[in-house]
């Protein structure tokens, strides 16, 4: 943060115009009047054959968490879910799976992890297209940090139902809203209520994931990102 205070101070009176992927940052100084640039989805186009190493769950219809677990934001909330609402979801869906895929977690926590049933700690895999069209609902549990999370846009390109904390949607909340075409859960219960309920209507569930598809459609596009980019540079040239 200290880098950014004197990034502001350094750049931002030379510029002539600048972007914000987060509108919230322009509470910032000196970034009130910055432009929108949006994140956009990376969508892989590697083979699937490239998961071959990797097993997934036996049966559609599983939980995917997709994060970098090397990141403390990621990590702790992976591990506030498994503890405070887990446990809770297994009791009433007994067999349901979790796929936790992404990087760097630390042996502590993977083996903590793998102790509880149903989850599948998976680490990084080279293309995610399967694992998304194979799950029921993608969790986003973040408790903390800045920025946009990308990992819901992606999801969300998937066309997948996302299950988030209000966290998890900042930067994003103009676009994304409960319950059209996200679950917001404010809380463990919430997030418990919401993972059964869309597990045990697929219809409802496919039904967000197709809105979230469509705002990403909309406005998260590399067109819209295109279309920013050119705007500004064509108004100061």
């Amino acid at each position: 943060m200290r880098f950014a205070r004197s990034a502001y101070a350094t750049w931002l009176p030379k510029a002539q115009g600048c972007w914000v992927s987060n509108p919230e940052d322009r509470r910032h100084p000196g970034l009130a009047a910055a432009h929108w640039l949006p994140n956009i989805p990376w969508l892989s186009l590697a083979s699937d054959a490239s998961n071959s190493e990797q097993k997934r769950p036996d049966s559609p219809g599983y939980l995917l968490f997709v994060g970098s677990l090397g990141y403390s934001a990621n990590r702790e909330a992976m591990d506030w879910f498994l503890r405070s609402v887990w446990p809770e979801v297994k009791s009433t869906l007994p067999d349901l799976k979790l796929a936790i895929i992404g990087g760097g977690l630390p042996t502590t926590f993977q083996r903590r992890w793998q102790k509880q049933p149903g989850i599948q700690v998976v680490g990084r895999v080279a293309c995610l297209n399967a694992w998304y069209t194979g799950a029921a609902a993608v969790i986003a549990p973040i408790q903390s940090g800045a920025g946009t999370n990308i990992k819901v846009l992606e999801a969300a390109s998937h066309g997948k139902c996302l299950i988030v904390t209000p966290a998890a949607v900042r930067g994003l909340s103009d676009h994304f809203h409960h319950p059209d075409n996200c679950l917001l859960a404010e809380d463990a219960k919430g997030f418990v209520r919401h993972i059964i309920a869309v597990i045990q209507n697929p219809e409802r569930a496919a039904q967000i994931g197709h809105s979230a598809l469509d705002v990403v459609n909309a406005h998260f596009t590399p067109q819209v990102f295109e279309s920013a980019v050119r705007g500004l540079i064509q108004k100061h040239l």
